[in-house]
């Protein structure tokens, strides 16, 4: 980590370069081992984020802070992965301009990520239908699946993306892209099927990920 920290300390007092106030708006969403943190950005202003598990982090003094990092010239949005879930972490973020040294640091703020797949199911109002023999029908749901196609990302023509698969009696498979709208799969299957797995072989290629 000190290599990091050498890199970061590196940056601060260029000869024309000056101090700019924090961004307005910074707020972390949780998300299942990850947090992703937004701003509202001024332009010409590089943003500089830290992050512990202390709730007394800042700028000054994150180096000595469990689970510690340190990152330069962030873009919007950014996200940070592999988190532990049921943990609290804690951010703040400072600005410069040219290099020059950090300016004040915004509110400390916090975000604990969870394991997803502990929370309850709802009831999807709309559910998930299929066309068999000509009649609609709404096939009971028995498992669902995540492939990641990217991981998580903070390239910023990248966001974090994947593939769910939903699949349940008689065969029925359905699939996604966000979770949200779903697309019927022609399954040759008439048992049920009660569990969903995914390899992506060429991960970070959503275009041709070669989904298996």
């Amino acid at each position: 980590m000190w290599s990091m920290v050498a890199g970061l300390l590196s940056g601060c007092g260029g000869n024309n370069g000056s101090s700019a106030p924090p961004p307005t708006g910074f707020t972390a969403t949780a998300g299942d081992g990850r947090v992703k943190l937004e701003w509202t950005p001024s332009p010409g202003v590089s943003y500089w984020i830290f992050t512990a598990t202390d709730p007394g982090l800042n700028p000054s003094n994150w180096t000595g802070l469990p689970n510690a990092h340190g990152y330069s010239s962030v873009h919007l949005p950014f996200y940070m992965c592999g988190l532990f879930n049921a943990t609290p972490y804690y951010f703040a973020m400072n600005g410069r301009i040219n290099g020059g040294p950090g300016g004040s640091s915004s509110p400390t703020i916090s975000a604990t990520p969870y394991n997803a797949s502990a929370s309850a199911w709802t009831a999807n109002p709309k559910p998930l239908s299929k066309i068999i023999n000509g009649s609609i029908v709404s096939p009971d749901i028995y498992g669902v699946g995540y492939t990641s196609l990217t991981t998580c990302s903070n390239i910023a023509s990248i966001s974090s993306s994947g593939s769910f698969a939903a699949v349940g009696a008689g065969g029925a498979i359905f699939t996604s892209d966000d979770g949200i709208n779903w697309n019927t799969y022609s399954s040759p299957l008439s048992t049920d099927l009660y569990a969903v797995t995914g390899y992506a072989a060429h991960q970070n290629n959503p275009a041709s990920p070669d989904l298996l």
